[in-house]
Formats: structure tokens, sequence, C-alpha cells
């Protein structure tokens, strides 16, 4: 996808991600860079990061916080990249991504509640 192409073959692990209508959509942006164009975004920023997402790493996670020094940085211990509880297997986080019954993480609410909280008094 980086070099402009399709994947034909996607491993079924990954099928659900990287379907191949999905698949120009994701080559659409792989190129920007989230530090970067975070940087340049004006309002007030929150940065929920589930430590379990296997998508987002630490270190994107540190980046984008360099970028907005000021930026409100909450990370979640057992959320994934879609903000649900996950275990720490890859096989069982992707299972969560299907299952529409599971519900957010638990501690999503709380820091989202008073960042809106917090900006919406200013």
């Amino acid at each position: 996808l980086a070099r402009g192409g399709r994947v034909a073959e996607v491993p079924p692990e990954l099928a659900l991600l990287f379907h191949p209508s999905l698949q120009p959509y994701f080559a659409s942006f792989i190129h920007i860079d989230p530090a970067k164009e975070l940087a340049q975004v004006k309002p007030p920023v929150l940065l929920l990061y589930g430590a379990r997402d296997l998508q987002v790493s630490l270190a994107d996670r540190d980046a984008l916080a360099a970028a907005r020094p000021n930026a409100q940085v909450v990370t979640l211990p057992e959320a994934n990249h879609i903000l649900k509880r996950a275990p720490a297997d890859a096989q069982g986080n992707f299972k969560t991504y299907a299952d529409r019954s599971l519900p957010i993480e638990t501690g999503v609410l709380p820091p989202l509640v008073e960042f809106v909280r917090s900006v919406s008094t200013r």
C-alpha cells in the first residue's frame, strides 16, 4: 500500500482491516505524518491511548504528545485501538473489532467528559 499498490492476498487475521475495498482508503493517507498534522491544530487536544493498541504504538502516542505539549494525554491500560477492553494477545484483541456487543472501555468516559467540560467553559 505504501508503494501505491494493492495487496491481493490478505492474511485471514487481517482481512477485516485490509479488505481490498478498503485499501484505496488506507493508501490515501499512509504518507501523512499525524504528529506533524496535529502540531498545526489550534483547539485543545485530548489524546486517548489504549495501551493494547495494535495499530498505534506507544512511540506514536509519544510523538503525538510531543507535537502538542499542552495536549491532555490519557493512557488506558487495557484498551485497544477502538477503545474496547482487549486481551493482551493479538488474536483475542482483533476479535474485539468485530464484536459489537462489547462496550467501550469504562475508563474512556471520565476523561472525555472532563475534557469536554474543560473546553466548554473557556
